[in-house]
Parts: structure tokens; C-alpha cells; sequence
């Protein structure tokens, strides 16, 4: 059986593309062919609720004052200004507003590549465990340091 590549579109694109008037393909067919489900062509997504929207407005207008806030201090505002509202519900808000908090990413402490990197000097000193001292190190004191490895 030979497989024709097909031009990816998205859901919304080939729902629009289904023809409820026509008699030859039964809309059954039309889905198996477009690769939709049936239940998924019929269904209707319901909107935010007014709690839900007055929430985000609360939730976008606290994130322009303060960026760093995450979903836990987040929640703890809004439970501070008297609505009842969990962690879970503030993660998914902040996920349908597409925000999150600003935190430290990973590999923050990794040098930039065009820094000069200067060599650890001591190295052959401490190996060898010998007492130096500290006028030939570095002038910080004049006292002894023990390298002993």
C-alpha cells in the first residue's frame, strides 16, 4: 500500500474542511480521512469562567509589579486578598497566560568564552607538601602556611 506524504495542517484547518452537506463521503469518512475524531469534530470548548478571568486579571496586574513571583507566593497574594484558590490553580493560570516566574536558570556560573582564564600558580607548591613562606606565595602576611595535601 502506498502512502501519499501529507501536508500537515492544523485540527482547526481540517475541521473547517469537513462538508456536512455531502452525500457521497458520510461524515464518518471524511473524519477517518482527515484524521480527526469524531467526538473532537463536534465538540464546542467552553470559555473561562468570570472567576477564572477576574483571577488572571489579578494574577497579570500582581506579575507587572513583581516578575519573580512563582505560583507559590502568587497564591498566597490572592489567598491574602480573600480568594479561595490553590497552587494548582495558579499553575494553570500562569500556564494559560504563558508567564512564569523569574528565577536563576542552570549553568548561570558557566565563564563567558571570551574572558581570559588565568592558571592556578600554586599547584606545583601544594603537591609537594612543603612549608613555604608566605613572602614567596603571595606578600598578604608574614607568617607561615602549612600546604600539605
Amino acid at each position: 500500500m502506498v502512502k501519499k506524504k501529507v501536508v500537515e495542517k492544523s485540527l482547526n484547518e481540517r475541521r473547517k474542511m469537513i462538508d456536512y452537506n455531502n452525500r457521497k463521503i458520510s461524515i464518518n469518512e471524511q473524519c477517518r480521512l482527515l484524521k480527526i475524531s469524531r467526538s473532537g469534530l463536534y465538540y464546542v470548548p467552553c470559555g473561562e469562567s468570570e472567576y477564572n478571568l477576574l483571577l488572571m486579571r489579578l494574577i497579570d496586574e500582581q506579575y507587572l509589579k513583581t516578575p519573580f513571583y512563582g505560583t507559590r507566593r502568587m497564591t498566597v497574594y490572592l489567598i491574602d486578598l480573600g480568594y479561595n484558590v490553590s497552587r494548582k490553580r495558579v499553575q494553570r493560570l500562569y500556564s494559560l497566560m504563558g508567564i512564569h516566574g523569574i528565577y536563576p536558570r542552570p549553568n548561570l556560573s558557566k565563564s563567558n568564552t571570551g574572558h581570559k582564564k588565568y592558571p592556578y600558580l600554586l599547584r606545583n607548591i601544594v603537591e609537594k607538601g612543603i612549608i613555604y613562606p608566605i613572602q614567596f606565595i603571595g606578600p598578604l602576611h608574614i607568617c607561615f602556611r602549612y600546604f600539605i595535601k
